[in-house]
């Protein structure tokens, strides 16, 4: 069979296929300046633009399992792709869609099927999971948060199942807990699902590949709180045991060309300096939902490098403090404060040196901590 050439639009210009709606969305999200310890040249930006939240119905949609890219079929080998973000068309090659398409001359063809021939066929669903699903902060803080949205705005399909990538055990339980009776749709990385109705709730986030737009970056602060509340119960109960510190490690990935990206160098010295203050390290991506949950709500400090961990910090109580270790250069802790703020956690930052060739990417540099620095910073949540 011939190839499907495929055109690029926006999903807010869907008509016959389906129908699109606008949602309110607060107009800006914003943090306070942060606490920062370390010499740095940080440029922060505190306040940012929300996107507008939608929601769409899609009839006869093809669903991708890589990336959950979203396609209608047209007449004569012809389809159109439907960009749910400004941020995923295809004249952006978006990272994690580049690859699995190709360019024609009249347009695109979608290389790893590209018949858009799918496997199998479902009646109806609720598209929660993205290209950004894999990882854990954009799973909790826009993938959960659809599924919030999709429940409020057309409570008509909270029976619907729930549609998601494939992603970690957590990411199950994380669902199961806020959805404990509804079906849940896992895409395979390598399948095409034809549904026959789908709804396509879409969070106010943005996240640019480009890194001289990261600054940029955004998500739905105004659902963190319900999320918490929702993940939590409003009442969690007396805290058993309080943790003094709680300290993420992080793994050593070793690319092929050497680089060790994205981690803390000098970890094992941070873990000896935090043990003579009686914390705990721990690996959260090795632990089940509920030890988690746990640990990061009895914790009074939780250290953590600026990554998809701090996400669990939506566990913690108000009053946590909360120290990020980041870059003293390229990067933007505030992303994360955004989220720290709404759920009344106390901030501060280490601004550690970047070991240059650790990584290609600017931003994704591996650091070496300055103990001075930690215990300044520890000071300030009046540990020591």
């Amino acid at each position: 069979m011939s190839p499907c050439v495929i055109e690029n639009k926006n999903l807010a210009s869907i008509k016959r296929q389906g129908d699109y709606r606008s949602l309110t969305t607060p107009a800006t999200v914003a943090c306070k300046p942060l606490k920062i310890f370390g010499a740095h040249s940080l440029e922060m930006n505190l306040e940012r633009k929300l996107p507008a939240r939608s929601i769409a119905t899609v009839r006869n949609c093809l669903v991708s399992g890589q990336s959950a890219a979203l396609f209608t079929r047209g007449w004569l080998h012809r389809a159109t792709h439907w960009a749910v973000l400004p941020e995923v068309s295809l004249g952006n090659a978006a990272g994690n869609y580049a690859e699995f398409f190709g360019r024609h001359r009249s347009g695109w063809t979608f290389n790893v099927n590209p018949t858009l021939n799918p496997q199998r066929q479902v009646k109806r669903g609720v598209l929660i999971g993205s290209r950004y699903s894999f990882n854990h902060f954009h799973f909790v803080c826009d993938t959960l948060i659809r599924a919030l949205i999709a429940d409020e705005a057309a409570p008509d399909t909270r029976t619907w199942p729930l549609v998601i990538t494939e992603g970690s055990y957590q990411q199950s339980q994380f669902i199961r807990t806020l959805f404990p009776e509804r079906e849940i749709i896992v895409l395979t990385s390598n399948e095409l699902i034809l549904f026959n109705e789908l709804l396509v709730p879409v969070a106010s986030s943005f996240s640019p590949d480009d890194p001289n737009s990261a600054r940029l970056a955004v998500y739905d602060v105004p659902y963190i709180k319900d999320l918490q509340i929702r993940l939590m119960g409003s009442n969690p109960g007396q805290v058993p045991d309080p943790t003094n510190i709680l300290f993420v490690k992080r793994k050593f990935y070793q690319a092929p060309n050497g680089e060790i990206a994205r981690t803390i160098l000098n970890q094992d010295e941070v873990i000896s300096f935090l043990d003579g203050f009686g914390a705990i390290a721990i690996s959260p991506e090795e632990m089940s939902f509920s030890d988690q949950r746990e640990l990061f709500h009895s914790a009074n400090t939780v250290v953590a490098m600026a990554g998809a961990a701090l996400a669990n910090a939506v566990f913690c109580r108000p009053g946590t403090n909360i120290i990020i270790i980041c870059q003293d250069r390229n990067v933007f802790p505030e992303y994360f404060c955004l989220m720290l703020e709404e759920l009344g956690l106390r901030v501060s930052v280490v601004a550690s040196k970047g070991v240059q060739g650790s990584s290609h990417h600017p931003s994704h540099l591996s650091v070496i901590v300055d103990i001075a620095d930690l215990r300044d910073a520890l000071n300030w949540c009046n540990i020591g």
